[in-house]
Order: C-alpha cells, then sequence, then structure tokens
C-alpha cells in the first residue's frame, strides 16, 4: 500500500518555532520530498538573519530559504503544497498567495483572525481548484478517529444528547509582563493581541480544537452558541485577548454541548478532553492525557475501555506502524493530516484504500463562524442569549 507521496513542499514561516518544527517533521514522515524549501514570514533584514540558520539547522538547502512566501513561489515554480505555520493575522495572505500560484494548501487553526478573511480564504482555494487541508491535531489521534468511525461513520450521531468539552493550559497564568523565557511563552506576544490572533484568545486557540473535534467525530452542524469570556490574569484590560471561555453550543439535532477552555489553570500544562452522551446509556469519551485509549459505554452500561490493538477505523489504514501502548504521539496524529491531503495532492491509487479525512477550508472556515458567534454572544448587552452560528455546507 502506498503510504508515502513524491511531492515538493514549501514551508512559510518560522521553522524552530513551536509549531513549524513539529508540522515539519510531520510531513517529512509521510512525504517523500522532490524537495523542501523554506520562506520566511514578512519582516525586517534582520529577522530573516535570525531565521535562515534555524531554517538550515532543520535541514533546509541554504539555496533554497527565502526572504518572503513571493520569492520563494517566483523561485519555485514546481511547488507541489505551501503549508502555512504563522501567527493566525498572516494566514490571509500566505493562503491567498499560494492559492493564486495554483499551491495546495496546509494551514495552521484557526484558519484566519476574522470570519471575513477565513470567507476570503475560501473563495480563494475554491477559485483556484486546489486542495486545502486545516490541522487540528488532535483528530487524527487513533481514539479520535475511532470515535469518528463509531459514531459518524455507524450513523448514529443523531442519538447524541449532550456532551462535555474541556481544554486546559497554564501557559497564561502569569501577566505577560512577569513572563520570563523560562515561565511563559514567545506565543504570548502575539496571541494575546486580537490584531494578531483575533478577537479570542482561549476560543480562538483552545476551543478552535474543540469545535474540529466536534465537527470530525459527529459531521453535525452547530447552530447557536451562547458563551461568557473572561480575562483572569491581566484582568478585563482593553487590548487583551480573553484567557477563559464557558459556552454552551447546539447542535443541528438539539443536542447540547457544554465548552470550558482556560490558558491559566495551574496543574494542567496541556490537558483536553471530552465526553459524548447518546440515548440508552451509549457513551464515549477521550483524555489528551491517555491518548491511547478510547473509553465507551454500551446500553448495558458497562465502561470499557479500547486501546489501539481493538479499534476498527479504516482511516487509521497504514498508518498503524506503532505496537498498542507503544505511544502514538501528536506528531503521528499530526502527520495522518499531511497524509490525508498527501493522497489527493498524489492521486490516491486504487490499492491506496484509506479516504481523505482532513478537514479542509470550508470546515476550517466554519470554526472560525462558531468562534465568531462565541465573540458575538458574549459581547451582547443581555447575558445568556443564544446568538446564530454563520454555518456554511
Amino acid at each position: 500500500m502506498n503510504t508515502r507521496y513524491r511531492l515538493n513542499v514549501g514551508f512559510v514561516g518560522l521553522i524552530g518555532g513551536f509549531i513549524g518544527q513539529h508540522r515539519l517533521a510531520a510531513v517529512r514522515s509521510v512525504i517523500t520530498p522532490g524537495m523542501f524549501v523554506n520562506a520566511c514570514v514578512p519582516g525586517p533584514k534582520d529577522k530573516f538573519d535570525k531565521f535562515k540558520p534555524q531554517a538550515e539547522m532543520m535541514g533546509f538547502e541554504p539555496k533554497r530559504i527565502y526572504p518572503t512566501l513571493a520569492a520563494m513561489l517566483n523561485a519555485e515554480p514546481d511547488l507541489d503544497i505551501v503549508v502555512v505555520n504563522t501567527p493566525n493575522f498572516l494566514h490571509e495572505e500566505s493562503c491567498l498567495a499560494a492559492a493564486e500560484a495554483g499551491k495546495h494548501i496546509i494551514c495552521d487553526k484557526p484558519l484566519a483572525h476574522t470570519l471575513e478573511s477565513a470567507d476570503q480564504i475560501l473563495a480563494a482555494i475554491k477559485q483556484a481548484g486546489v486542495y486545502s487541508c486545516n490541522t487540528p491535531t488532535y483528530t487524527a489521534h487513533p481514539p479520535m478517529l475511532e470515535a469518528r468511525h463509531r459514531i459518524r461513520d455507524a450513523g448514529i450521531a443523531h442519538r447524541i444528547r449532550g456532551g462535555r468539552f474541556a481544554y486546559y493550559q497554564d501557559w497564561l497564568a502569569q501577566k505577560q509582563s512577569d513572563m520570563t523565557p523560562n515561565t511563559g511563552s514567545v506565543q504570548a506576544e502575539w496571541r494575546r493581541d486580537p490584531k494578531k490572533s483575533g478577537a479570542g484568545g482561549s476560543s480562538g486557540d483552545l476551543v478552535s480544537h474543540i469545535i474540529h473535534q466536534i465537527e470530525s467525530m459527529t459531521g453535525l452542524k452547530i447552530t447557536k452558541v451562547c458563551a461568557r469570556r473572561r480575562w483572569v490574569v491581566e484582568g478585563e484590560i482593553s487590548g487583551f485577548t480573553e484567557d477563559e471561555v464557558v459556552a454552551t453550543l447546539i447542535l443541528e439535532n438539539g443536542a447540547e454541548i457544554q465548552v470550558h477552555s482556560t490558558q491559566w489553570t495551574g496543574g494542567h500544562k496541556n490537558d483536553n478532553q471530552w465526553e459524548l452522551w447518546l440515548d440508552k446509556r451509549i457513551s464515549f469519551g477521550w483524555n489528551q492525557r491517555c491518548p491511547e485509549i478510547l473509553w465507551t459505554t454500551g446500553e448495558d452500561g458497562v465502561k470499557r475501555e479500547l486501546n489501539r490493538g481493538d479499534f476498527q477505523s479504516p482511516l487509521l489504514g497504514a498508518s498503524q506502524t506503532m505496537p498498542a501502548f507503544h505511544d502514538d504521539g501528536w506528531i503521528k496524529a499530526d502527520s495522518r493530516l499531511a497524509q490525508s491531503i498527501g493522497r489527493q495532492v498524489g492521486n490516491c491509487t486504487p490499492e491506496d484504500i484509506t479516504p481523505p479525512f482532513h478537514p479542509d477550508f470550508r470546515i476550517g472556515r466554519n470554526v472560525v463562524a462558531v468562534i465568531d458567534a462565541i465573540i458575538r454572544s458574549s459581547n451582547a448587552e443581555t447575558p445568556g442569549l443564544f446568538v446564530d452560528v454563520n454555518w456554511i455546507d
């Protein structure tokens, strides 16, 4: 079975940054490069001077490291895919340029920092006729794909009555002004700036994962949102994005999903967890701290733990290269998304039976629409009101 594709891939963004180095490792694990090239995000020359040695250390040829995406696209006409690893506010210009050049695109989530920007990106890739992939990594963990197999693909998503999704982190537990390289994160420099990250902080960063998970496992639309946002660490200061979100999401079948995300909770470095409750005592759940396990209950009400050795999802296919309980990991999940779009771009052969499953930019755009509804609901003069989500088919 063909699980690797010979494609020419260009990266835009700081490849030595948090997401860039992991996405590079993921793509390299499933795509045999005709070539890998890299471009810096727009900025002053000293930024590129700092960026270039990092890219060289990651294995890029010095002659194929460019100061801008435009320079890379002009010099490398044979690129197949452009991978966008930039802060949110740069997604639009990077995706529009790549689409105009006829390149397929992998872009980090959320797709854009505003709904208007997400609509522009979606229109551009439709006009260009290129493939697209948003990258909510957790949706490609084996238990998540197994849950999708048992809920969405089994045709029982309409039986969901409710659920609970949470995502807790602690990296913003300090005021930004008090952060040091050892206690803070360079991401705080742009993630707390609504002009760069979008109006949503915890909603754009963490709840976007949750929305993608709900869509992936159920295939159901999110139709209404009631939300409250809080500014816990800095206080409600103009100019900063929120660091906590509490929300209720209504699915198209009427199910209510409770959502809670924070970026200041001590004891939770990175804690993503969820439960979905169906009728007749059927339920499913997962915790990122135990990434190999999907727990479920049947109509008998007995709780069972399933591991990768028990999974039956055809979406796992040939990506099951590690024995059960040999940690599959975050980068491996990310590589499944790259492998999925690689099947599209590389012209999937008949024997390559695992179908693409990654979220495209239409789904990424709808995730931004839910974030937009969270912000509108929390900003409403009358608290506790539900607002409609501008979801598109």
